[in-house]
């Protein structure tokens, strides 16, 4: 009898666990298996110790995803233990090895070969999500948009909303990578009818998140701020942070999370609290953690989701702390990914353009050209996919450069930074003003911001649907611009603003 009531509760334990963790509960399903493992290690149950080890996936990297992968090391142990016996599990060994190689540290051993047998289709999500997991670096974000399609056909096919999700979040993260902003949207309408179809309610706060981090990059704060509101947990902190450090709102919150955050992460994941610090003003305090980070950069796994990231947060931490050697690194590091964006998740901040980080690195190496290349580039990419605060930040970077329209870089990061809410950027812009002296222009700061954009070669409508105006008020404004500076053609606005110099 004793033995039959703790199978029951085993039994209950694993259901329990599935069902928190449909519910978006990962925590507690995590405790459920957990409990359910120690039940399983005292009767010698290696079917119920591999099952506790594969409910919980798709936790990204985390503190949890540690735990799971010891479960799943000493699943295996116990399966090769029955399986010296003559009593042979190949499903269960292959979802527990597939899900070991998913929640695997880049940081820690080789990857394993992952089988999948014919007939399972957990087997072969397992197998498909550790392939996922083993092509993290950005160089393969067209074969992750190739798992992720595998994963979208093996969920329909199966019927399972679950692996219909993950696939769709797959493609959402590898376009944002690509600057694919347009197929994005139509990737979360679909991600939305899963999610909203109720049979995978824990993807709720993934899809509040992933909407919220396309928000931000389109400049919506507030709106972004109201999805954020509502979660918890890890990847939501992360969102938060970049909003504070945005906007400059609640940034003193933020970074005891952040600090509390770092302690379970990477010694290397330091870098994220060094950045809330300096955008607090905290520089010495900054400094002293990156003293510790920088001789590492280096020791990031490619490998690792977090490499692209971390690359350029360090690349930040280097130009605010004017460390030139670790930025020549950092540079060399970045260099070759220059047309990609920096995005780590589909409900991770984008953000924005390699190019941006690069020509920061740039000018900090007084490679000036090489800079003012970089910047455009990234300025082009980020008007293409209308990231408004990508904007805002590569106007700010060319003004900083100096020369030929540096004050219409100037004024036009002033103008967007302050119609986006992003205070921390326009005090930047204003402490460039001693440098340039008092303004000589004779535009407002949205005529200089659309003369700037005339000279981008965009028409009267692509400027339209870029500022969220209508087409008439462009054509007002460019009118307007002509008139005040006595030129008779965009052509001529577009060689003033090439050859203006200092502020206007």
């Amino acid at each position: 009898m004793e033995t039959r009531a703790a199978d029951d509760r085993l039994a209950a334990l694993l259901a329990l666990a599935a069902s928190h963790f449909r519910e978006g509960r990962t925590g507690q399903a995590w405790e459920a298996c957990a409990e359910a493992a120690g039940l399983a290690r005292a009767s010698g149950d290696a079917a119920a110790l591999a099952d506790a080890a594969t409910v919980v996936r798709d936790v990204g990297p985390s503190p949890l995803a540690g735990r799971i992968h010891r479960l799943c090391v000493e699943a295996l142990a116990a399966l090769a233990d029955r399986e010296a016996r003559g009593d042979a599990d190949p499903v269960r060994r292959a979802r527990v090895t597939a899900q070991l190689e998913a929640t695997r540290s880049p940081w820690g051993r080789p990857s394993v070969p992952v089988e999948t047998p014919d007939g399972d289709p957990d087997a072969r999500f397992l197998a498909l999500h550790a392939e996922h997991a083993q092509c993290r670096h950005v160089a393969h974000v067209e074969r992750r948009l190739r798992i992720a399609d595998e994963v979208v056909a093996l969920g329909h096919a199966s019927g399972s909303d679950e692996y219909t999700a993950t696939g769709l979040a797959w493609r959402i993260e590898a376009l944002g990578q690509s600057g694919r902003r347009w197929e994005q949207d139509a990737e979360v309408a679909a991600l939305a009818a899963v999610v909203d179809g109720g049979r995978v309610p824990g993807w709720r706060p993934r899809l509040a998140l992933t909407r919220a981090c396309l928000l931000m990059a389109d400049g919506r704060f507030a709106d972004a701020r109201a999805l954020v509101a509502g979660e918890s947990g890890f990847v939501a902190l992360v969102v938060a942070s970049h909003l504070a450090v945005l906007t400059g709102e609640g940034l003193d919150d933020v970074e005891s999370e952040v600090r509390a955050a770092v302690d379970d992460l990477p010694y290397m994941a330091r870098a994220w609290h060094a950045q809330v610090l300096a955008a607090l003003g905290r520089l010495d305090e900054a400094r002293e953690l990156w003293r510790a980070i920088a001789p590492h950069v280096r020791e990031v796994p490619r490998e690792s989701p977090e490499w692209l990231i971390a690359g350029v947060g360090h690349a930040a931490l280097a130009v605010l702390l004017g460390d030139a050697q670790t930025a020549a690194e950092v540079y060399d590091e970045l260099a070759p990914w220059a047309d990609l964006f920096v995005v780590a998740g589909a409900d991770a901040p984008n953000e924005g353009p390699v190019a941006l980080p690069l020509g920061r690195l740039a000018a900090l190496l007084g490679r000036t050209a090489q800079a003012r290349s970089h910047l455009t580039a990234a300025l082009r990419a980020a008007e293409r996919t209308h990231a408004l605060p990508h904007v805002a930040q590569a106007h700010l970077e060319l003004a900083r450069l100096g020369g030929a329209g540096s004050g219409v870089h100037a004024e036009a990061a002033a103008a967007l930074a302050a119609r986006l809410g992003m205070a921390p950027l326009v005090a930047q812009v204003a402490a460039l003003a001693p440098q340039r002296g008092p303004s000589r222009g004779p535009l407002s700061p949205r005529e200089t911001e659309i003369a700037a954009l005339v000279a981008d070669g965009l028409a009267n409508r692509a400027i339209a649907q870029r500022l969220t105006l209508s087409e008439r008020t462009v054509e007002n404004h460019v009118s307007h611009i002509m008139r005040k500076l006595d030129r008779p053609s965009r052509v001529a606005i577009a060689a003033w603003v090439r050859d203006s110099r200092g502020p206007l």
